[in-house]
């Protein structure tokens, strides 16, 4: 029986002061198709769980505390080992 893969919980408003840092304020409206949106439909909308889905990689001082945090080789969460990767 294959083994389970955890849970992983993370903070929301750490992740989001960590993931908008100045190099992806930089890019956002163009990896994000903000202007192509807006011009198309009048609106864009994105939520928390979307910019997580597009993040390559999380920092462990995202997780909450108390949890055993899974890292890889670079001291960043292994999101492969986890089944979810969900905000608290």
């Amino acid at each position: 029986m294959a083994k389970k893969k955890p849970t992983l919980k993370i903070n929301r408003e750490a992740f989001i002061e960590w993931f908008f840092d100045y190099d992806i304020c930089k890019d956002f409206v163009a990896n994000y198709n903000v202007i192509k949106e807006l011009a198309e439909t009048g609106k864009f909308t994105i939520t928390a769980k979307d910019v997580l889905s597009g993040a390559g990689y999380l920092p462990s001082n995202v997780a909450e505390e108390g949890q055993d945090v899974i890292l890889d080789e670079n001291d960043e969460v292994d999101m492969n080992a986890y089944d979810k990767i969900i905000f608290s």
